[in-house]
């Protein structure tokens, strides 16, 4: 189950921050020492911690595009909570898909691709063995904002097991972000079919 109360990385770090004036980013998400403020890829920040002091605040370094881990799905959705404009979650979104690991050429293959999405994806799913087998997934799109829904996906899938996996509704996870009334109707179907391949792989898991 999603815990949404939980607090994201970034409040978190918001909490740990000493000083009235000090903003960092995390994530993406651009935060002071009272938390979120804005989402931001680069440049700089305006940041009003202080009612009588303004100052401009540097967005620190740039999110890999490999070798990075996906957060947690509960910090996800903390912080989809924690983004009222559309704008800045299309961008997290995007942020998320940076943080994927490359996945390897050789797994950009015919039997990995799913079909019925409006951009290529590609689903790689292996299933480590035992009396309750668990499933770990890498993917890739050629789109930012669809491989932002990969690793959405991957973050709320990977590493559970196949029974956890046939238990857990994404689309209602989608509908909870407002991600359902906000992707395109080919956006959609596409994760519909992310989601059946990953289902059947974890009832093919399962039946083994």
């Amino acid at each position: 189950m999603v815990n949404a109360s939980l607090p994201s990385s970034a409040q978190r770090f918001a909490r740990q921050t000493a000083g009235p004036n000090i903003s960092h980013r995390l994530g993406g998400l651009v935060v002071n020492a009272f938390g979120v403020t804005k989402f931001n890829l680069g440049g700089s920040h305006q940041v009003a911690s202080d009612p009588l002091h303004r100052q401009t605040a540097p967005i620190l370094g740039q999110v890999p595009r490999t070798g990075s881990m996906l957060p947690p799905i509960d910090e996800i959705v903390a912080n989809f909570e924690l983004l009222d404009d559309w704008d800045d979650r299309y961008r997290y979104l995007i942020e998320l898909g940076r943080m994927m690991p490359d996945l390897p050429p050789e797994a950009h293959s015919a039997a990995n691709k799913v079909p019925g999405c409006a951009s290529q994806v590609w689903l790689d799913v292996r299933r480590e063995e035992r009396p309750d087998p668990v499933l770990h997934l890498r993917g890739d799109s050629d789109a930012h904002i669809v491989r932002g829904l990969v690793a959405l996906l991957i973050a709320l899938y990977s590493g559970q097991t196949a029974s956890d996996v046939l238990r857990t509704d994404a689309l209602s996870l989608f509908q909870e972000l407002g991600l359902s009334e906000h992707l395109t109707p080919q956006r959609s179907n596409g994760v519909r079919s992310m989601v059946e391949r990953i289902r059947r792989e974890a009832a093919a898991a399962e039946a083994a």
